[in-house]
């Protein structure tokens, strides 16, 4: 039987049919109850750990939604792109840079689906978990874990903050990868491997094999370890365009590779005490960045050179589980090691001059992106065969994290949780600005002068603009605690809290084109010279920023019981983004503010869970408002020269926003071989009031829709899993909407407003002891060119698409021995 799991989604008018849908289902239901009485198929609960206790979902006053490791496996899914889709309120705005540039979006909290850098952090808004140890840290938000979910326990969408248990990191909610615990006494195994056809690659039958044993040790002890390869060939193409052609010829550049490997350890040495450690490590590189600049094309002509990224994740974990008689005693101590490398072209985002790119000489801060032949002479044509500016940005996070915890026991009127925790975070980031040269020579073959309109500039001679390296440390020191009262047989009320403190050392160094603003001027009055300039003049500056916060996270929740199958909550948490210290260091006539202040956010949310007909039928609804203050927002200080070559980033706090909506689910059973769900959301994510944009200058009027939070969201889910002897067949057809947002505050492009359909036949043998299985699953059957996220201005810069990956045809065995 498929395990079927409460995932609160939800209904909305987007979808025009899912009214009809209703209609046709529910009557089948009823009609079918009698015979469903017999055949004794309902729908099935999640046991999850939100709330750091094992709990049902409907036990829990707030929106969580979880998808079981079988499931996962079962739709054939490799990573968040895969599944997240399937639940409203949650947006991913693909990545250009890898598997693991996407941070999630819950309910529109987000300022940007960019990607940070030294000087201006990404907007980390959601935090992400392996078990209870946080990836991503205060100070960088280029990449985050997207762990592939093969043998994972299960993985935990928690909308709205988590504050109270779960710390900074989740200002807008969590999303927690569950792994599976070694089974004591039992001997386990399972094997996927998988051929993926991608269309318009060339790159065929990519491969994905993934094994995992569990093996018991006496009695009391086992080991579960976890391997896993994959191969996904890329669908962008760099083409040739203009004349002279472009430098670079090549197709399905954004190929990735990933590998990933867990260890998992446990020792129940007596019926009290439980030892238990974990390794893990994944490794994901992509050939080249996935965006095209071509609309509803998928290529792109402008870049004559790769560039590549790497993300490495690795954790190492032990806890110890001690069960007094009135409580359990936890101590969690964990190492964590992220690094992360890239090398962008930044060409389209400097002005004119540098890049030759300006159509309008005259206004050097105007059309910086690339134009059609705007002028005469090298550096001055259209960009498909130059690459001028680049950035070599690379971080490294180690952490230790140590955390303590009670828990009381399950039954009687009270239950509590009080803990204390402490994290340290060292990070070094390290990002470069070059004038870039192609293997070591001049960009433009025998002309080593680019003309600009302040001159020539000699690229053998003007390789570097600036560098800055940070070291820092953060910390984080806490003590929370949550108290649940059972009142009477059908109330439950639970307050609960956070108190933290944070500090932040850093030492900042950038070296720079400028000793100061008379010397830079100065030089740019001699164009004769202003190669030797750039490559002569030069400052360093260091700075030592320091920052230290305090505060409060409260958390108040009401549950109450309208009768044994419909359940009502009220809930308000508090949530809050660390604020920090300036990381990019600058120049010394720029004023930038020190330090930012962390980002708070209220959720107040009401819902309501019921099941009908002996749990053949579910209807949830939940409906929400959150209040967001001072938005940490990049900004930019002006370059003099208009080149914005020299510009130092930073982060601010501005104005406020608010985030409100519903969300519904249904579910259905209206026969013992059917089940149908659909779900949605309906959100209203903008600005509260009006403020600048610290980067463009541009005006944010108040009401403006905050990135990444469409209007509408919707997934509507049939399967059919008829009971039959021996070999037991399902096929699952699944229709998602994801609504238009934008890609960024200014709301630069549009995004997402398309429909995915997906399919996937699976028979198993359910008698055999391996259980083999195969499975074709087609994913993207209409090969919509939906737009996942973008980056640029067509009057700026430039615009590259991330569009979601074509039509996926991917052929699937599996055994698995238990």
């Amino acid at each position: 039987m498929t395990k079927i799991i409460s995932v609160r989604r939800i209904r909305s008018a987007a979808a025009r049919n899912a009214g009809v849908t209703f209609a046709l289902f529910l009557p089948l239901a009823l009609q079918s109850h009698a015979q469903e009485e017999k055949q004794g198929r309902v729908l099935e609960e999640v046991i999850v750990t939100a709330g750091k206790r094992s709990q049902s979902i409907s036990e829990i006053a707030g929106s969580i939604s979880a998808m079981t490791g079988d499931q996962l496996e079962n739709m054939q899914a490799k990573s968040m792109e895969d599944y997240l889709k399937q639940i409203p309120g949650v947006a991913l705005p693909t990545g250009q840079f890898g598997v693991d540039s996407s941070p999630p979006v819950i309910r529109g909290i987000a300022a940007t689906t960019g990607f940070g850098n030294i000087g201006a952090p990404g907007s980390q808004t959601t935090g992400v978990f392996i078990d209870d140890i946080p990836f991503g840290t205060s100070l960088t938000s280029i990449q985050f874990p997207d762990v592939n979910p093969f043998d994972l326990e299960r993985v935990e969408v928690l909308k709205g903050p988590q504050g109270t248990l779960f710390g900074a990191q989740a200002l807008a909610g969590a999303i927690r990868y569950i792994t599976q615990k070694p089974e004591l006494g039992a001997w386990q195994a399972k094997f996927q491997g998988s051929l993926t056809d991608i269309e318009g690659s060339d790159e065929n039958y990519n491969p994905f094999a993934a094994l995992a044993l569990n093996i018991p040790i006496g009695e009391n002890a086992a080991i579960r370890a976890v391997g896993l390869y994959r191969e996904l060939g890329g669908f962008i193409d760099v083409v040739s365009r203009g004349d002279p052609p472009a430098a670079r010829t090549e197709k399905d550049v954004n190929s990735i590779s990933q590998r990933a490997e867990r260890i998992l350890a446990k020792w129940q040495v007596n019926d009290r005490l439980t030892l238990s450690a974990s390794y893990f490590l994944q490794d994901s590189e992509q050939y080249d960045f996935s965006a095209s600049d071509k609309e509803d094309e998928l290529e792109r002509a402008l870049t004559p050179y790769r560039i590549p990224t790497e993300s490495t994740f690795g954790l190492t974990n032990f806890v110890i589980e001690y069960e007094f008689d009135w409580a359990t005693f936890l101590s969690s101590t964990s190492r964590k090691k992220q690094e992360s490398g890239i090398n962008p072209d930044i060409t389209g985002g400097i002005g004119s001059g540098i890049g030759g790119t300006s159509c309008n000489s005259a206004d050097p801060n105007a059309q910086s992106g690339p134009c059609d032949n705007p002028g005469e002479g090298p550096g001055l044509e259209d960009q498909d065969t130059l690459k001028l500016v680049n950035v070599d940005i690379s971080n490294e996070t180690v952490g230790y994290s140590q955390e303590f915890r009670l828990v009381s026991p399950d039954d009687g009127r009270w239950l509590w949780i009080a803990g204390a925790s402490a994290q340290r975070d060292k990070v070094h980031a390290f990002q470069v600005t070059d004038l870039a040269t192609i293997a070591g020579q001049p960009l433009v073959s025998g002309t080593p002068i680019l003309e600009s309109p302040f001159g020539p500039i000699n690229l053998n001679a003007a390789t570097r603009f600036q560098s800055a390296d940070a070291e820092s440390i953060a910390k984080e020191v806490s003590v929370f605690g949550d108290l649940t009262r059972r009142l009477w047989d059908r109330w439950e009320v639970t307050v609960g809290g956070r108190y933290y403190r944070t500090s932040l050392d850093s030492t900042v160094t950038r070296r720079t084109v400028a000793q100061n603003i008379n010397e830079y001027e100065d030089g740019l009055q001699n164009p004769a010279t202003i190669g030797d300039f750039l490559t002569n003049f030069s400052t360093v500056t260091v700075r030592k920023p320091e920052s230290e916060e305090r505060g409060f996270n409260p958390k108040v929740s009401v549950r109450f019981d309208l009768a044994d199958n419909i359940t009502t909550y009220a809930l308000a948490a508090k949530g809050f983004q660390f604020g920090g210290t300036q990381l990019g260091a600058p120049l010394p006539t720029t004023q930038v503010p020190e330090s930012y202040d962390s980002s708070t956010l209220w959720n107040y949310e009401i819902g309501m869970r019921s099941d009908w007909f002996d749990r053949r039928v579910s209807v949830d609804a939940t409906v929400f408002y959150m209040d967001w203050e001072d938005l940490q927002l990049r900004g930019a200080t002006p370059d003099p020269s208009g080149l914005r070559l020299i510009s130092s980033y930073y982060v601010t706090n501005v104005g406020a926003a608010e985030s409100k909506g519903i969300e519904l689910s249904l579910r259905v059973i209206p026969h013992s071989s059917l089940m149908f769900t659909s779900s949605a959301s309906k959100m209203e994510a903008v600005t509260a009031e009006e403020f600048v944009d610290a980067e463009t200058q541009q005006t944010i009027e108040s009401g403006s829709r905050l990135p990444a939070s469409p209007e509408f969201q919707i997934t509507n889910m049939l399967s059919y899993e008829p009971q039959l002897n021996v070999w037991q067949p399902s096929l699952t057809l699944t229709h998602t909407y994801i609504g238009e947002s934008f890609n960024n505050i200014i709301k630069d492009q549009e995004i997402g407003d398309y429909h995915t359909y997906d399919a996937n036949l699976r028979i198993r043998n359910i008698q055999s002891r391996f259980q083999p299985s195969v499975t074709l699953s087609v994913t993207n059957i209409s090969d919509t060119r939906g737009v996942a996220n973008a980056d640029g201005n067509a009057s700026r810069r430039g615009i590259n698409w991330v569009y979601i990956r074509p039509r996926t045809i991917e052929l699937t065995f599996a055994i698995r021995f238990e």
